[in-house]
């Protein structure tokens, strides 16, 4: 019985290589296809992408007029100032920067795009925007439209003696009525995510500085965010108005002192004749003075009311308001408890 054996059938050596080299080829070509098949399926996300990221750099460096070409926005009948300018950047130390752009859902021809960006070295902020082919070149970004703008409306609060606003090199217009009950103006102004430099001045700088109200974080510039969209002014007295305050309170204490003060003395100063009035001292410094208002508090002797009285001692407490003058000089007016 005879046994068989198998052959195997080699293959020359130029022809297994080419084999090799065929399968390699399909491997790649398999590779890349992988790779770039969603870009087959949605060529419009990586468009869309870079469009936005265009967007986002002209924020970046402060060229506003190019964003708001790229991107119409349409300014609200109650805007007070429009920041959407290259001046309204200028000075600012804190920058606006890019983390990421990622697409999200894609409804017909439009595209959800995630923006995530930083103010200066405030915590992340994130927003949305749609994206769409246009039939129109738009500048900057081809043919794309973003159809959500990233301007937004900022509610800035301003102490009636705050007399200029600069934000950058741009000057924004005071109302000259309409303050709320804490003698509060406020000025709806228009501005792109950042940060921007804010020059206050006061009816007399003598008597009072202003400036942003710092944040709990020494935030000193007027920032816009997806979540921080209002910025309030401050002002503060300087030592020339403090002295000022002390002279007048002391003023109304030795009126008191002397039977002339009115209604702004006690009772019991106002219930007895001058003569029984002695000055024991008189206000050595405020108990506080703010944007508006101060209090001091100074001490009379009333004697007289009993033949064994030494006298009885009273707290004077003067509370007032101050006001500026049209030429810029203090006047103040009691607060009667």
């Amino acid at each position: 019985m005879s046994s068989r054996r198998t052959r195997s059938i080699s293959l020359p050596a130029w022809l297994n290589w080419q084999v090799y080299a065929v399968a390699a080829a399909l491997v790649v070509v398999l590779v890349i296809g992988v790779v770039a098949l969603p870009r087959l399926i949605n060529p419009v996300n990586t468009g869309a992408e870079a469009a936005v990221r265009t967007y986002m750099q002209l924020l970046e460096q402060g060229k506003y007029e190019a964003a708001t070409a790229a991107v119409p926005v349409k300014i609200p009948g109650d805007t007070g100032v429009n920041l959407l300018k290259s001046q309204a950047a200028e000075g600012a130390e804190g920058k606006l920067r890019l983390i990421s752009v990622s697409t999200g859902m894609v409804s017909g021809d439009t595209t959800a795009i995630t923006v995530r960006y930083m103010v200066g070295d405030g915590a992340p902020q994130q927003a949305v925007v749609s994206v769409k082919p246009s039939k129109v070149e738009r500048p900057f970004i081809g043919k794309w439209a973003i159809t959500t703008s990233l301007a937004r409306s900022v509610d800035i609060s301003i102490p009636s003696a705050v007399n200029r606003v600069t934000v950058g090199t741009i000057s924004v217009p005071l109302p000259l009525v309409g303050a709320d009950k804490n003698g509060y103006r406020h000025v709806k102004a228009l501005a792109y995510p950042g940060s921007y430099s804010l020059i206050s001045g006061t009816v007399n700088p003598k008597y009072l500085t202003a400036g942003l109200a710092v944040t709990p974080t020494g935030q000193r510039e007027l920032v816009v965010t997806e979540s921080q969209h209002e910025a309030t002014l401050s002002v503060n007295p300087t030592a020339e108005l403090s002295q000022w305050a002390l002279s007048w309170a002391q003023e109304q204490v030795r009126a008191c002192a002397e039977g002339s003060g009115g209604d702004a003395c006690p009772a019991q100063v106002r219930n007895v004749d001058a003569s029984q009035l002695t000055l024991q001292s008189l206000p050595s410094r405020l108990l506080e003075i703010d944007g508006d208002k101060f209090s001091a508090v100074g001490v009379i002797r009333v004697s007289g009311l009993s033949s064994r009285d030494n006298g009885v001692q009273v707290s004077v407490r003067i509370d007032a308001t101050y006001t500026f003058d049209a030429a810029g000089n203090p006047q103040a007016q009691l607060i009667f408890q």
